[in-house]
C-alpha cells in the first residue's frame, strides 16, 4: 500500500518522463521511477506487517492474563472449601463437647489472591480431666468426650490421642468404682456375718458372704467404656 507523499511523487516522475526530448534522460528517470516504485510497495508491506505484529504480541498477552485468572480462580475455590470444611469439624465438636469445652473454636486465617482472609486451620479446648472423688461421673464424661470426638466426619491423629487419653482416664475411674463397690459389699458382709454369728447359724453365715461378693462383682461386671476407636479433634 503506498502513502500519498509516495502516490505524488510518482506521478511526478512520470510527468518528467512523459515531457523529456532527451533519451538518455529518459532512460534515467525510468531506472529512478522503478527503484522508487520499489522501495514505496516494500514501505506499504512493512506498513502492513506492524500492525499484524502488534496484534500477535496483544493476543499473547491476552492468553497470559486468562491463565493467571483461571490459576487464581482455582486458589480462591480451594480455600473456600477448607474455609468451610474448618469451621464445619469445629463447630461438631462444640456441639457435643458441650460445658467441657473450655475455649471457643480458634482460628488460623490465609490471605488469599483477592485480598479475602480464609480459615485454613482451628482448635477446640476439651476438659478432660476425671471428676474428683467420682468414678461414675468420671466414665460419663469420657463418654460424652468420645461423642465429641466422632461427631466430625473427619477425624485426625489429634483427635485419636485425645480419644485415648478420654479411654485411660474411663478405665481407671471403672477400677475404682468397681474397688468401691466390692469394699461397699464386704462391709455389709461383715455386718451379716456378726448377726449370723451372733444368731449360731454357720451355713447362713456363709451363704450370706457369698451372696454379698457375688453381687459385688456383678454390679460392676459391666460398665460404660470409651472405644479405643473415638476420637476428639483438637487441632485441624
Amino acid at each position: 500500500m503506498q502513502s500519498a507523499a509516495g502516490i505524488v511523487l510518482q506521478n511526478s516522475l512520470n510527468s518528467l518522463l512523459y515531457r523529456s526530448q532527451s533519451g538518455e534522460r529518459s532512460s534515467k528517470l525510468a531506472e529512478l521511477s522503478e527503484k522508487l516504485a520499489t522501495t514505496v510497495a516494500m514501505s506499504g508491506e512493512k506498513a502492513v506487517k506492524e500492525p499484524e505484529q502488534i496484534k500477535t504480541v496483544q493476543s499473547a498477552s491476552t492468553e497470559d492474563s486468562s491463565v493467571n485468572l483461571s490459576r487464581q480462580a482455582q486458589e480462591i475455590f480451594a480455600l473456600q472449601a477448607r474455609d468451610s470444611q474448618v469451621r464445619t469439624h469445629e463447630q461438631a465438636h462444640l456441639a457435643v463437647a458441650g460445658a467441657y469445652a473450655t475455649s471457643a473454636a480458634n482460628y488460623t486465617y490465609t490471605q488469599g489472591p483477592d485480598g479475602k482472609r480464609y480459615v485454613t486451620g482451628g482448635e477446640v479446648s476439651i476438659d478432660v480431666s476425671p471428676v474428683a472423688n467420682d468414678p461414675q461421673a468420671t466414665i460419663q464424661k469420657a463418654m460424652i468426650i468420645a461423642a465429641a470426638a466422632n461427631a466430625p466426619a473427619d477425624p485426625s491423629g489429634q483427635d485419636r490421642a485425645v480419644a485415648a487419653q478420654a479411654n485411660e482416664m474411663a478405665n481407671q475411674a471403672g477400677m475404682e468404682l468397681l474397688q468401691l463397690r466390692l469394699d461397699a459389699r464386704i462391709q455389709e458382709s461383715d455386718s451379716v456375718l456378726d448377726t449370723a454369728a451372733k444368731a449360731s447359724v454357720p451355713e447362713k453365715k456363709a451363704n450370706a458372704v457369698e451372696g454379698s461378693l457375688v453381687d459385688a462383682y456383678t454390679d460392676v461386671a459391666v460398665w460404660p467404656m470409651v472405644s479405643e476407636e473415638s476420637s476428639l479433634d483438637l487441632e485441624v
